[in-house]
């Protein structure tokens, strides 16, 4: 590569963001929104349309990002978009609600981390919860023991902490995982 600067390749990279982001555009509005959520599935079907429209997100804010100087934000952007095609994939492989209810709870289960870091930092500094923050309280009290039973039964392994990931592993291990399982596909997309 003779450009020192990557300006070939940032060039590149940017015409093919465009050309995904045009591509996931009509898929939204051909396939993707127009399927109705079913009960059976709710959390499942829910996931696939708000990560799929996480990752539609993504790809219009690289749109933007159409300078070599963005390099940090387009590797950020880069890192979110592989977090949520092995998310996608994991859905998509687990035909029951399974996955996207575990991915329900891990959103309950951060929610609660959340509301603790809050009334621990007022509880340090001796300070009494402010009228707005009196609903995130209330979650905490209602929902502390509910969700630290749940925590226990889907990530044993962590006692009663809130996971990383919604799976309780890291996503290195997640890419393995979803690597072996889709090992045929990959291989002949490659080929192709």
């Amino acid at each position: 590569m003779n450009d020192p600067n990557g300006y070939s390749f940032a060039d590149g990279a940017y015409g093919g963001v465009k050309i995904v982001r045009e591509h996931m555009d009509k898929m939204w509005n051909d396939l993707i929104s127009p399927v109705l959520i079913r009960s059976d599935f709710k959390d499942r079907d829910t996931f696939i349309k708000g990560l799929f429209l996480r990752a539609f997100g993504w790809m219009k804010t690289l749109e933007k990002l159409d300078h070599v100087s963005n390099s940090q934000a387009i590797l950020a952007g880069f890192r979110s978009l592989l977090e949520i095609t092995v998310d996608l994939l994991f859905l998509h492989r687990d035909k029951t609600n399974l996955t996207g209810w575990k991915m329900y709870c891990w959103g309950q289960s951060e929610k609660l981390k959340g509301a603790e870091q809050l009334i621990q930092f007022y509880e340090s500094r001796g300070l009494p919860l402010s009228q707005e923050h009196e609903p995130t309280e209330a979650f905490y009290k209602q929902e502390k023991l509910i969700i630290e039973d749940m925590r226990d039964n889907l990530w044993p392994n962590i006692k009663r902490k809130h996971p990383d990931r919604w799976s309780g592993k890291r996503l290195r291990e997640d890419i393995r995982e979803i690597d072996k399982y889709f090992e045929d596909e990959l291989r002949s997309e490659i080929r192709a």
